[in-house]
């Protein structure tokens, strides 16, 4: 078979041809030394995953995996290992169903071959796992590669288009699900500070060397308050947000981080939050109780 860049082809005619696995994204050659990567990126860019080229000159993609922590095995290993074993990788970007656009040859970066990004689980988009995202770069001509369309870094504030975004969510703090619970409590608190007249806006703000970005749901500029809400009282997902509230605050300089809850938590819960100097609210009929917010508690010493 004999392609070149930005020609149409089945796919089930490549493996037909060169072998290799039919359903993955990473496909390496069975009958020959091609790596063939089949790539889908307005449904993976839909779900969160970068999949593109950026400013930076590199094709990036989320390497294989879809739930739990990347490792350097399988797919992963194939194309860290492409290099050295001669195995050029050969990239295919989706056009409609079961027929690709061949981009050209590829290879790892040199420098950077991936860094490391926090993503949603593909089926528990809750769950987040720790993932490998590889950046690659032509060799040799290749057809006009598809730009990711997802935010890059920058801390860029999104006071108008974010803010309607989550203005737009009807609360209903009754719904069984974590995200839509965790989506109304921070609705209707947004409305509540705007009607009080506070500036309320997000935030995306790049962490570690820059290739990953944090969003900030809800940040109070009026009182420079971090606002997250976990969905629930639980004394596990009080736990968990208060891990994201410090490291939010601290990214941000911000002066104080509040968790907005769906009901007054226990009392044991309640002093957790107040240990480390974070403050919670939660709705009593129309309005909103706060606790106390005292200094975070000297850390008892080990005898």
């Amino acid at each position: 078979m004999k392609i070149k860049p930005g020609d149409l082809v089945d796919r089930a005619a490549i493996h037909a041809e060169f072998g290799g696995q039919t359903a993955s994204r990473i496909s390496p050659s069975k009958t020959s030394p091609n790596v063939f990567l089949f790539l889908d990126p307005a449904h993976e860019e839909m779900n969160g995953w970068i999949c593109g080229a950026t400013e930076d000159g590199a094709f990036h993609m989320v390497g294989e995996g879809t739930s739990g922590d990347h490792d350097r095995k399988r797919g992963n290993h194939v194309l860290l290992a492409h290099r050295d074993e001669g195995r050029p990788l050969r990239l295919f970007v989706r056009y409609v169903t079961g027929q690709f656009r061949y981009m050209g040859t590829f290879e790892v970066d040199r420098d950077r071959p991936f860094y490391r990004v926090d993503l949603p689980e593909e089926r528990e988009p809750l769950v987040v796992r720790e993932a490998y995202v590889f950046r690659l770069r032509p060799v040799g001509e290749h057809a006009p590669l598809p730009v990711s369309h997802l935010p890059r870094p920058g801390g860029t504030f999104h006071p108008r288009e974010a803010m309607m975004s989550i203005l737009s969510v009807k609360g209903d703090r009754d719904k069984t699900s974590l995200e839509t619970r965790t989506e109304s409590l921070l609705a209707d608190y947004a409305r509540y500070l705007m009607g009080e007249r506070h500036e309320v806006v997000t935030v995306r703000l790049p962490v570690g060397d820059g290739t990953e970005t944090l969003g900030i749901p809800l940040l109070d500029r009026t009182t420079d308050t971090v606002v997250i809400s976990p969905g629930s009282s639980s004394r596990a997902a009080v736990r968990s947000a208060v891990g994201e509230a410090l490291d939010l605050q601290r990214l941000t300089g911000t002066g104080s981080a509040l968790l907005v809850l769906p009901s007054e938590p226990r009392e044991d819960v309640l002093a957790l939050i107040e240990h480390v100097g974070l403050a919670a609210t939660w709705p009593v009929g129309r309005e909103w109780q706060m606790s106390d917010a005292p200094a975070p508690a000297e850390a008892p010493k080990l005898r």
